[in-house]
This record gives C-alpha cells, structure tokens and sequence, in this order.
C-alpha cells in the first residue's frame, strides 16, 4: 500500500471516529501533496500522483515546518500551541520512514570520514556523502551536527 493510499484510508477511518486533529493534519498532508502535484504540472502531462520519494519529501517538509513552529512557540512562550504543533508532529510521524537513533547516525559519520583517510575533509562533500547513504532515515540537523564534531576531531 503507497503512503497516500494509507493517508487517504486513515483519513476515512478518522472521518468515521470523528477525530478532528486527525482528520485536520491529514487533510493539510493531502492539500500539501495536491499542491505539490499542481507545481510540478504532472496532472497537465497526464500523470495523476506523485512519487513515493516525492510524497515522503512533502510529509518531510510538513514535518519541518511543524518542528519549527513547536520552537517558535516555545520561544514566544505559547506552550499550549506548541503542544498542539507537537500532536500534529506525532501524527505526520507515523507516514514518515523509521528514524536511527542517533549512535548508528554517529557510526555512519565516522564511517564516511574514516574513508576519506587523509584527503579533503571538506564539511559539504562529507554531509552529501552522508545524507545520499542515509537518505530520509536521520534529520539532516542532527547529522550535520555530527559531521561538525567528527570532523573537528
């Protein structure tokens, strides 16, 4: 079953439990991945749905802006719309492939750089390096974060 396939079934069964956060947050998931589709123009070139690689890049990117709202509101102290940005994140998680934890992202890190021996340890070829390997299974900040320190070392 594709993502959306599955948004579109829990979106249904929501419906049905009459769970409004839920129905909400899958309703701007799926108005995000029609608005992704109606930007790239694929429904005028005949193609009616978006890539898995692309939906997961547009729940991604729902995930972020959820994540950056929930610091924003920290920072403004607005507790109670933080918390109900973290509820929202919790749900969009779900669509989202599973996370390593941050030790295997650290073992990745030092890989890559191990295998660079000697040569250029430039912070931008590293990060490309890591993220193209990772691909979707750690946050970039916590990787870049990473790549710093291994290579401060």
């Amino acid at each position: 079953m594709s993502i959306q396939d599955k948004i579109d079934s829990d979106l249904k069964e929501a419906m049905i439990k009459k769970d409004e956060l839920i129905v909400t947050v899958l309703r701007m998931i799926k108005s995000a991945l029609h608005n992704q589709l109606i930007a790239q123009k694929k429904s005028a070139a005949g193609e009616k749905s978006l890539s898995e690689d692309e939906v997961l890049k547009v729940i991604k990117s729902q995930a972020k802006q959820r994540r950056d709202s929930m610091a924003a509101f920290q920072k403004g102290d607005r507790n109670d719309l933080a918390a109900k940005e973290a509820k929202e994140l919790e749900i969009i998680k779900v669509y989202l492939p599973e996370q390593l934890d941050p030790q295997e992202v650290k073992k990745v890190v030092q890989d890559i750089v191990a295998s660079w021996g000697d040569g250029d340890k430039n912070f931008g070829s590293v990060m490309k390096q890591t993220m193209s390997q990772l691909q979707g299974k750690a946050d970039g900040q916590i990787v870049s974060q990473m790549v710093k320190e291994e290579l401060a070392t």
